[in-house]
């Protein structure tokens, strides 16, 4: 089992929230997505209208900007990009892991590490 985690701050890097949970995956990609989903879903319910999404996987952010398809992953971008597609303005974007550790500690924390 797999674990997804992650954090959403306003724009002068103040934390709002942390967040993580186990998901039923052994793939990393599919943690990693599930992670952006829940970042997603935060983030609307806090009435967020503008997000910049960050995360350390290049595949996830290229199976989502570029409506890229994975067998193994079909329902949770499905679920992504119905997020996405709400009124408001979305960018995932690639960071290298050094600068997503913040957000790795909540995943961390939800496989008991």
């Amino acid at each position: 089992m797999a674990a997804a985690g992650g954090v959403i701050r306003d724009a002068r890097g103040e934390w709002i929230i942390r967040f993580s949970r186990s998901v039923r995956t052994w793939s990393v990609l599919n943690a990693e997505l599930w992670a952006i989903y829940d970042v997603l879903l935060h983030a609307w319910d806090l009435g967020v209208k503008k997000i910049i999404v960050e995360t350390d996987s290049a595949l996830a952010v290229d199976l989502i900007n570029k409506s890229g398809r994975s067998n193994d992953s079909v329902m949770i971008l499905l679920l992504i990009r119905t997020v996405i597609n709400r009124s408001w303005e979305v960018q995932v974007v690639h960071v290298y892991r050094e600068a997503n550790k913040v957000a790795d500690k909540p995943a961390a924390m939800a496989r008991g590490r």
